[in-house]
């Protein structure tokens, strides 16, 4: 079993390449074995937690063996051995127990205490033995002749003592031997002729030798030749597993600290133990897992290859097979580290400018991070900055007495320090070098540095700032502890800072001199110095004399634990009893807030400490000779700052945390087929699911009793319509919600108590939506009904084909922004083998990084994806294998807003606003569609970004004014708003009160359906603006079936929502926003390909593969007829609809309609 050590960060790259490399599928030529992983980092990063991740998800589901080489216990071969067969033999489903025959048959001989006996009585004395153990009490037997010690049998045949227990015997040999695991001692897979008791005689007596000789050379030499004998009998022993064992994920050996002594010498044996493979013999089913600080001598001996590089196939074919996969484990970037705080945190989203300042401090060290991020989940209250958390109790020691417990900080110090306590003195002082010169000098100063510690220190390097992050975390924690006062100590804070500013003044280093000036207060000084200097520097160079000045660390712990407000005055008050003039008065402000937000020990209230740096800044930009220019793009920076420190949301709030690091793989094996097996799986799967779940998803456990898994306030996960998902703050609208969704779930019933073939698709989307969100509550409920109306079409009518295969719809749950889509991604995954599989997944409504990745991960199981309305470009085939959509993409969109453009008078000069939001890939690709596709209308005008709101949880307000004022100081005609629909109708809320409301104004948008209430057009006649929308969805078609344009399939949708969505009182206005329309055309899609597939082969099992090849097939004479239009799928388009219409939507209207555009059809 797995320890039950708290998981605090999954390294999902390294989980994903061990799941793709135990798979039963992974691709071995002919006489190969499986490359070793090997995971590289050093003290600290996350070795450990790894194999225990992996410990973790294989628990109950896959038999593993883990040892760390770093205790003593495991010095001796034969005792690890033992501990790695114990835990691999323990019962798992679908495997049995693994049996090691041979490895216990050579222990138990080698214990018989034989000596040097005459050969053939040792013979005899064998053969009796193993014939002895065949007996039904054989293993108490045993116990009895070595003293009656049960349960536990004591093998004293090296220095070391081995403890097998009696249950391990037992379980281990099923009270027999097979005759092939005694006969394998004659041939040991190696073509020897020899007979098998003889070599088991020889094993006794070289294990004599050993018990004779426990130092010297020939003891040593006896040694090894037992632990190669039994290395290759445990390995013999796997290779003899059953043939169904073949089948599933391999077994694992989760080997840690393998570069130390002893795990160098078990992996040299464990290797030399592999016979070599023919081309028709089979390896050992196992995949060996290492980790070690440093690449291993034995890795020259094979070919070794990047791990991602050789299991995400970007490997050359003709490269050869690598015997190693090696991957480094890199730092924590300021995203995991939110993540990982976030993970722990009990109360929801952990405040983002903690885990930044976390992130600053540790560099990314993953367990300096794991331990802050533990500390900061525990009361008594949230913390406001690093120092506060350094100084609380470290986790190690919760519940210690109070005089032995120890910090966060003096723990962290203790595992990042290379060397005993008694040093932490020498290290400390010359922590407070600047750089290599000063900690090299100060290391040679007696008085100051024990002379007993100065190798070790100049080794160490303590002053470095650069490098790897435990580095970075030692400096900063050997600093804290310099500034803390204590006996015992031969130098202190200000002394070793004076002692440096002397030797930069010998070296005529102006930046070190004030540098330790500043670290020892001198504030007024230093700032009267630099003042000086202003008039005599071009501007950049004084910034940068500043900037390294400011660096100078802050000192005594107590400080680092006021208030930033606080601190920053503290400071400035002290300085400025000295006389200063006006400018020196500025630089103190300037160096007091600078050394304080470059300290991330101290607390996170920044924003005013910034506008302070901005202002006092522009204060200095004219002193300068040429300061103007670098100035001002300093006060850019710094302004920039000030407005991620600025926040009007509660950053505190219950915002969910990004799920792309979480889509952890499962280990277990998919289910066997066939009506008696899953019926004998049911039992096992149902005995084990209460503790799989408490292992790996515990919080699946808080949403109404179903398998879902709550974060953050949501439920996330896949059902069957049983469970309701509402919307956040939106009681009128719930009931509906759970309307549509009772009536999934009745479809749903009523397809499986009919027992007819049937499969199941999943709709992905974001149905636990909130008004602030990228998908409005109503948008989703009409994309659930739009998805139900087509499962009805597909499974009460022959409007979509032969109503066979039937069609069970599941309901995936994203998270409101689609940031949590794992746990839905896994459920989905792990019904691809049911007997009604799941065969494609529909939905995907909104264009981001998290829902690329989400479509990426389906892919990577063979899952096609027919996506409702992401418009992304790229957002399809030629990026994502099998995901195709039934939207058009935004070139499509842009084109058609082009080619109205060039069709109206009027229109000639634009300017783009557009949303910089990183994840967004809708307005990211519409922003370079707009300037790829109107670069002539474009011209040479500024573009105006904006921060968009509707994607991220945390963002402020989005501020239109400055853009509008832009648009005013241009001729521009038309403004290209690239952007949310929330952020739309801020936009034009200040283009309503603009200055040149005189002169006419076009918006130019892309959405599914309208956007502009009808009852907005006067109030935008009046002021002069237009809104001009492509769309997926023109409303004239909801309002009449018949209308111009109208599709020729959209009448059979109309009425069927019609008669299958009994509450929706106004049909026409349900079907405006486009969702229903999308949401359906997508499930139908799906269902196309499937009755394609179907029809092709009826008496072929179904599967997602055979959808996803038949999706490319919907074309010509397949193509579907959907709600918006007759959609062609073809691959010189990579899934992106053909003749797909794409109406423009003019608000207020003009007196003749926009030509309609049709996406082109090959």
């Amino acid at each position: 079993m797995a320890g039950a050590t708290e998981r605090v960060f999954e390294r999902l790259v390294a989980i994903q390449g061990i799941h793709t490399l135990v798979g039963p599928s992974y691709p071995l030529p002919p006489g190969q074995r499986r490359p070793l992983a090997f995971f590289e980092g050093r003290h600290g990063s996350g070795k450990t937690q790894l194999l225990e991740d992996l410990a973790a998800l294989c628990d109950q589901h896959v038999p593993y063996g883990r040892v760390d080489f770093a205790e003593a216990r495991h010095d001796d071969i034969p005792h690890t051995l033992t501990a790695l067969a114990g835990q691999l033999e323990q019962y798992r489903p679908r495997y049995g127990r693994l049996r090691f025959h041979r490895l216990l048959i050579g222990l138990l001989v080698m214990e018989q205490p034989l000596g040097p006996l005459h050969f053939e009585q040792a013979r005899e004395a064998v053969e009796r033995l193993l014939r002895q153990r065949r007996g039904g009490r054989w293993p108490q037997g045993f116990l009895s002749d070595h003293g009656g010690q049960p349960p536990q049998l004591q093998l004293t045949f090296f220095p070391a003592t081995l403890l097998l227990s009696l249950n391990a015997l037992s379980v281990l040999t099923g009270f027999r031997f097979t005759r092939r695991s005694r006969r394998w001692f004659g041939h040991r897979d190696r073509g020897l002729t020899g007979a098998a008791v003889d070599t088991l005689v020889e094993l006794n007596t070289w294990a004599w030798e050993a018990r004779q000789n426990p130092t010297g050379s020939r003891g040593a030499e006896a040694r090894g030749r037992v632990a190669d004998l039994l290395c290759e009998a445990f390995l013999a022993d796997l290779r003899d597993c059953p043939r169904r064992v073949r089948g599933l994920n391999t077994p694992l050996l989760l080997l840690d600290n393998v570069d130390t002594p002893a795990g160098r010498a078990f992996l040299r044996r464990l290797l030399g133990a592999r016979p070599p493979l023919g081309p028709a013999d089979r390896a050992e089913p196992l995949t060996v897992v290492t980790t070690g600080r440093g690449p291993l001598p034995e890795m020259s001996e094979g070919t070794v290859a990047e791990f991602e590089e050789a299991l995400g196939g970007s490997r050359p074919r003709d490269a050869a097979h690598p015997a190693w996969l090696r991957y480094p484990l890199p730092d924590l970037t300021r995203a995991d580290i939110q993540r990982l705080m976030d993970d722990v945190s009990s109360r929801g989203r952990v405040d983002r400018r903690l885990a930044r300042l976390v992130h600053e401090f540790t560099a990314g060290h993953p367990e300096a991070a794991g331990v802050l991020a533990k500390v900061a989940a525990r009361p008594p209250h949230p913390a406001d900055g690093v120092g506060q958390l350094l100084a609380r109790t470290a986790p190690a020691d919760e519940g210690a007495a109070p005089a032995a417990a120890r910090t966060a900080g003096e723990w962290l110090l203790s595992r990042l320090l290379p060397g005993p306590g008694s040093m932490t003195a020498a290290f400390a002082t010359c922590a407070a070098a600047r750089d290599e010169t000063g900690g090299l000098w100060l290391s040679h100063q007696s008085d100051l540095v024990d002379a007993a510690w100065g190798d070790e220190v100049r080794r160490a390097a303590p002053w470095a700032t650069e490098g790897e992050a435990g580095a970075a975390v030692l400096r900063r924690l050997l600093l804290h502890r310099l500034a803390a006062p204590g006996p015992g100590r031969p130098a202190d804070w200000a002394t070793v800072h004076e002692r440096l500013r002397g030797f930069c003044v010998e070296r005529d280093d102006k930046a070190g001199e004030l540098y330790h000036r500043l670290a020892m207060d001198d504030l007024a000084g230093v700032a009267s110095e630099l003042a000086a200097l202003l008039p005599t520097m071009t501007g950049q160079e004084w910034l940068d004399l500043v900037h390294s000045t400011a660096q100078a660390p802050l000192g005594p712990a107590e400080r680092q634990l006021m208030d930033p407000y606080a601190l920053f005055h503290a400071c400035v008050d002290e300085a400025r009893t000295a006389s200063l003039d006006a400018t020196a008065t500025h630089v103190v402000d300037l160096l007091a807030a600078l050394r304080i937000v470059g300290d991330p020990l101290c607390g996170v209230s920044r924003e005013y400490l910034y506008s302070r740096i901005t202002t006092t800044l522009n204060l200095l930009d004219l002193r300068s000779s040429d300061g103007l220019v670098a100035v001002q793009r300093t006060v850019t920076v710094y302004d920039e700052e000030k407005q991620w420190w600025t926040s009007d949301i509660d950053v505190r709030g219950q915002g969910p945390a990004s799920s792309t690091a979480a889509v952890v793989p499962g280990f277990k094996n998919p289910p066997r087929h066939g009506t008696g097996q899953r019926l004998v799986a049911a039992g096992t799967v149902g005995a084990l699911l209460v503790a799989v779940v408490a292992l790996w998803l515990p919080d699946r456990l808080d949403c109404d009793r179903s398998d879902l898994t709550e974060r953050g306030g949501e439920c996330l996960g896949v059902t069957d319509g049983s469970f309701a998902f509402v919307p956040s703050g939106e009681a009128d609208l719930a009931e509906e919600f759970r309307e549509v969704q009772r009536l999934i779930k009745e479809e749903n019933d009523r397809v499986v108590e009919q027992g007819d073939a049937s499969v199941k698709v999943g709709l992905l989307a974001t149905l636990t939506p909130d008004d602030t969100g990228p998908q409005a509550p109503r948008r989703v409920l009409h994309a659930l009904e739009g998805a139900y109306t087509a499962q009805m079409r597909a499974n009460q009518t022959r409007q979509l084909g032969d109503p066979a295969p039937q069609i069970q719809l599941h309901l995936a749950n994203a998270g409101s922004r689609h940031e949590q889509w794992g746990p839905a991604v896994d459920g989905l995954v792990s019904m691809a083998d049911d007997s009604a599989p799941l065969v494609a997944v529909v939905g995907l409504s909104i264009s981001t990084e998290d829902s690329r990745a989400a479509a990426q991960r389906l892919a990577d199981h063979g899952i096609p994806v027919i996506s409702s309305s992401a418009s992304a470009d790229g957002l399809n085939s030629e990026t994502v294998p099998g995901l195709v959509r039934v939207t058009a993409s935004n070139t499509d969109f842009v084109t058609a807003l082009r080619q109205y453009v060039r069709g109206r008078e009027g229109l000639d000069e634009a300017i783009l606003v557009y949303d910089r939001n990183a994840p967004d890939l809708h307005v990211a690709t519409l922003t370079e569609a707009f300037r790829e596709l109107m670069a002539d209308e474009l011209g040479a005008n500024p573009d105006q970004p904006f921060q968009g709101t509707t994607v991220a949880p945390d963002t402020p307000a989005a501020l239109f004014d400055a853009a509008v004022l832009n648009v005013c100081h241009t001729e521009a005609d038309m403004v290209l708003f690239a952007g949310r629909t929330g952020d739309l109708h801020a936009f034009t809320e200040s283009l309503h009160n603009r200055a040149c409301r005189d002169e006419p104004i076009a918006v130019l948008f892309v959405e599914t359906g309208p956007v502009v209430d009808a009852g907005q057009e006067q109030r935008l006649a009046e002021n002069n603006i237009t809104v001009v929308q492509a769309s997926a969805m023109d409303p004239e078609w909801a309002r009449n079936v018949d209308a111009a344009g109208a599709p020729p399939g959209f009448r059979g949708f109309f009425e069927q929502y019609d008669t299958h969505v009994p509450y929706a009182d106004d049909v026409p206005a349900a079907l405006e926003d486009g969702y229903a329309v999308a949401n359906h055309d997508a499930l139908a899609t799906a269902v196309r390909a499937i009755r394609v597939s179907h029809a092709q082969d009826p008496e072929a099992p179904m599967t997602s593969g055979r959808v996803g090849d038949a999706l490319f097939l919907l074309n010509l004479g397949n193509a579907v007829e959907a709600a918006s239009g007759t959609l062609h799928f073809t691959t010189d388009r990579h899934g992106d609809p053909g003749g797909k219409p794409v109406p423009v939507l003019e608000t207020p209207p003009s007196p003749s309609p926009p030509e309609l555009h049709v996406t082109p059809v090959p």
